[in-house]
């Protein structure tokens, strides 16, 4: 009977809030994107406008007008960058998201608009962070 209550009151939730945090750290990135890394190197967040300003400037220097779609969507995946799955289903744009120590959330979302021949004519970028 105590070994019982011993094995339900401590080792099974000890078991599964360990498990718990091995799915988080294991299913999340604990980092910015490679290519905003120095923005973020201070974990200071700053001033946002003028931060959504420099992403943006980072993405038009490394995606300049004309970057095919598939060229843009390629580099952008391989930074770990996401299509955002629907509700509402969200075309031309890809967001990246982080865990900022257990309990914060930092996104960078890049936006993108398409020329008739499908190359990319605007680029846009901006963050946010929630936390709980």
């Amino acid at each position: 009977m105590v070994a019982w209550a011993l094995i339900t009151c401590v080792v099974i939730p000890v078991a599964a809030v360990c498990s718990l945090l091995i799915w988080v750290y294991f299913t999340n990135n604990w980092h910015p994107p490679e290519m905003f890394s120095h923005l973020f190197a201070s974990g200071d967040q700053g001033d946002q406008t003028a931060q959504d300003k420099a992403i943006t400037q980072i993405l038009q220097r490394t995606f300049p007008l004309g970057t095919t779609v598939g060229d843009l969507k390629s580099s952008l995946s391989k930074e770990g960058f996401q299509v955002i799955p629907p509700p509402p289903p969200v075309r031309n744009q890809m967001e990246y998201q982080w865990m900022i120590g257990g309990i914060c959330r930092a996104h960078i979302y890049v936006k993108w608009m398409t020329a008739e021949d499908g190359k990319v004519s605007r680029i846009q970028g901006y963050g946010s962070t929630a936390c709980l």
